[in-house]
């Protein structure tokens, strides 16, 4: 077996053209310079920015960190451990010249000047420990960007195997630095990290903790409506607030009866697009909730959703009211019985189907028309029989909240994988 797959991978190595070695597979590995001031550039850039990753490592710690601790039982001693990547391919389109391609092996010279695409990959890796009512909790997000390999067994082998291995060990040992970002030419890493204490009592929780890329991260909430806030407190000339989360998650419908469900209703505000000068959003803030977060570069919507309804159906609604007024997302999904998690923290498995519509404003900086894009998730979901490990995947395409992340990754599939562990 080793050595047929020696000898295809040396016939392929040989081959000039074809599927396993297209035509400018010998050009820079690294697609030539990117050109600066062009759109898919910008884009490079602007897509792995602090604000993100924060707003990353508190939505994973929120959504899978803390209901998996909380099903360790409030007595019990121990913890969870948890991950989740994303890889997200051609999510954007970068301008090269590589003056060096002199139609040396495969790659013609007509190359010199070429679009290659951008891969993506963003990654969560997370851990909580409890004490009674008590614990501690480390949460990480890292994103990662790189032109496209030519060569697509290089292309593969970087995001399948190279990349998670060393960005996982970064986003693990993240607490030795604040939260940062590099680049060189249209390949950036970015990272960031909340770290802090939890309590878990039966009626509510509180969790405190510090963001690396210096903000204060709170969540407090009451189990019995299921109401709720959560933010980063990240004082600026635009906003003392650099995310905000409001409203009351899984409300027990169900207890006035069984069929409606569980609901959610909240505000979300997240820093958007490119990022704007602090000047800029501090003179356009008018007071009011601008006046905390700062009314531009900001996506603030308001959600309603109805999960669960007869055990099967969910349904989603949200407006936008910044940067523009609009409908932001309209979408209805069919899972199997049993897939959602229950308001105790017990986890769901199954199947999950999702169809919609995402609506984003136009960002001519980032090269992004605006409109209505289809929107479209299935996912699966396992769990051990002892219920103390479980994981499972997803695909995405035009997900709204990878689309908060990265506006211009449009009409893109993105795919996603998740596992989590008691000990």
């Amino acid at each position: 077996m080793s050595a047929a797959l020696l000898l295809l991978i040396g016939f392929a190595q040989a081959k000039d053209d074809g599927f396993l070695r297209p035509e400018g597979t010998d050009c820079d590995l690294n697609g030539g310079n990117p050109i600066a001031g062009t759109a898919g550039f910008e884009n490079a850039r602007d897509a792995l920015q602090t604000n993100q990753n924060t707003w990353s490592a508190t939505a994973f710690a929120e959504r899978t960190l803390f209901p998996a601790a909380r099903r360790k039982g409030a007595e019990e001693e121990g913890g969870v451990a948890a991950f989740r990547w994303t890889f997200t391919f051609n999510a954007a389109s970068v301008v090269t010249a590589d003056p060096g391609a002199e139609g040396n092996g495969n790659c013609p010279s007509n190359y010199r000047v070429q679009v290659r695409p951008l891969d993506m990959q963003a990654g969560n890796i997370g851990v909580a420990g409890n004490w009674g009512k008590w614990g501690l909790f480390y949460s990480s997000s890292v994103t990662f960007g790189q032109l496209a390999y030519p060569n697509p067994f290089l292309r593969g082998m970087l995001w399948v195997g190279a990349v998670p291995m060393y960005a996982g060990s970064i986003a693990a040992l993240a607490p030795i630095s604040r939260g940062w970002a590099t680049q060189e030419g249209a390949s950036a890493f970015a990272m960031d990290w909340i770290a802090g204490g939890r309590y878990e009592g039966p009626h509510g929780y509180a969790r405190l903790g510090w963001a690396g890329s210096r903000g204060l991260y709170l969540d407090v909430g009451e189990d019995t409506v299921g109401l709720g806030i959560s933010g980063v407190v990240r004082p600026s000339a635009a906003g003392w607030l650099g995310q905000l989360w409001a409203g009351g998650r899984r409300m027990p419908l169900k207890k006035l009866a069984e069929p409606l469900g569980m609901s959610s209703v909240f505000l979300r505000d997240l820093s958007f697009g490119p990022p704007v000068v602090e000047s800029v959003a501090a003179s356009a803030a008018d007071g009011g909730l601008d006046g905390v977060l700062g009314g531009v570069g900001r996506l603030r919507t308001l959600h309603v959703e109805q999960e669960d309804i007869a055990d099967l159906v969910d349904l989603r609604v949200a407006m936008a009211t910044r940067p523009v007024s609009q409908l932001h997302l309209a979408a209805a999904g069919l899972h199997s019985k049993g897939f959602r998690a229950t308001r105790d923290g017990q986890a769901g498995e199954g199947f999950l189907g999702q169809v919609g519509v995402v609506n984003l404003p136009a960002q001519p900086i980032l090269g992004v028309d605006g409109g209505t894009y289809f929107s479209a998730r299935v996912e699966g979901r396992a769990r051990s029989k002892d219920g103390k490990m479980g994981g499972g995947g997803s695909v995405l395409f035009n997900d709204p909240e990878l689309l908060a992340l990265y506006p211009f990754a449009t009409n893109v599939s993105s795919w996603s994988l998740h596992f989590e562990g008691a000990f």
